[in-house]
């Protein structure tokens, strides 16, 4: 019963903060650092081993997630129209450390088939974007960066009411 209250409390959460943002969250991870400094994700699904989206609201029904079980977790970027990223600009955050990754990732973000940028991301889930020469022709377009990950069994102790933020651009 505690593990689907856990469940239940981080899909409300997810829910919750995709209204109404990180104002009323208390958040220690940094929205990131860029040339503009201003954040490029908008938007992060949690999403179970069968690709269901974990969420209290929208999918109340779902099976609860054990501790150390996979999860996805899905954020989503955007350029905004006149950004200032140019070639060798960078943008980082963090991945909530109750989150695990398997390792280390590397991946590319592309647009129309065209490289923009590369990340990497380290097994302690800090996240670096480096952006190259060709993302300074494009605006309004955005992405997926996808990690597949599990719930940390050593970050998440004790009480399985826990509040994981997610900071992102706007809410």
């Amino acid at each position: 019963m505690r593990k689907k209250g856990f469940v239940l409390l981080v899909a409300a959460m997810l829910f919750l903060h995709s209204i109404i943002g990180p104002g009323f969250a208390s958040a220690n991870t940094p929205l990131g650092s860029s040339s503009n400094s201003k954040s490029i994700l908008t938007k992060v699904m949690l999403k179970d081993a069968a690709g269901s989206v974990i969420d209290a609201v929208y999918n109340p029904n779902a099976d609860p997630v054990v501790m150390g079980a996979p999860v996805t977790l899905e954020y989503e970027w955007e350029l905004e129209n006149g950004h200032d990223y140019v070639a060798g600009s960078t943008f980082e955050f963090d991945i909530p450390q109750e989150f695990e990754l398997y390792n280390s990732v590397n991946g590319i973000l592309e647009i129309s088939g065209l490289e923009i940028s590369n990340f990497a991301a380290s097994k302690n889930g800090h996240v670096i974007v480096t952006f190259d020469e060709d993302v300074s022709g494009y605006s309004d377009v955005g992405g997926t960066i996808i990690f597949n990950t599990n719930f940390s069994k050593t970050a998440i102790t004790g009480s399985t009411e826990v509040a994981i933020p997610f900071p992102v651009r706007g809410g």
